[in-house]
């Protein structure tokens, strides 16, 4: 940049403001650079918060499944469990701590 003020200051297009001008110049590109790093890193924490979110409720998700097999086959062990007891049971048989009912 010098080298170009140097050169208009020769043909007399630009006068002694040059300096001044250059100055100017450089706040408005170190505004830019910042507002760009600025929204660069807004973007990636957002993506990065968007992959968390996902994987949190993934995971979640997986749980549940997993949580649901084991109240199945505690539902049915407990029907087995009360079928040998009692041979004489019959009917349907209710579980609310599994959420469940079976018929015996």
């Amino acid at each position: 940049m010098n080298k170009i003020c140097a050169c208009l200051i020769r043909l007399k297009i630009l006068g002694n403001d040059c300096h001044e001008r250059q100055g100017e110049s450089r706040g408005f590109g170190a505004l830019i650079a910042v507002l760009s790093i600025t929204l660069g890193v807004s973007a990636v924490s957002f993506s990065v918060l968007g992959a968390s979110v996902s994987f949190a409720d993934s995971i979640d998700h997986h749980e549940s499944q997993i949580q649901t097999q084991l109240y199945q086959k505690a539902c049915d062990d407990s029907a087995a469990l009360i079928k040998a007891k009692d041979i004489f049971a019959f009917g349907t048989v209710e579980f609310p701590e599994f959420g469940c009912s079976s018929t015996i």
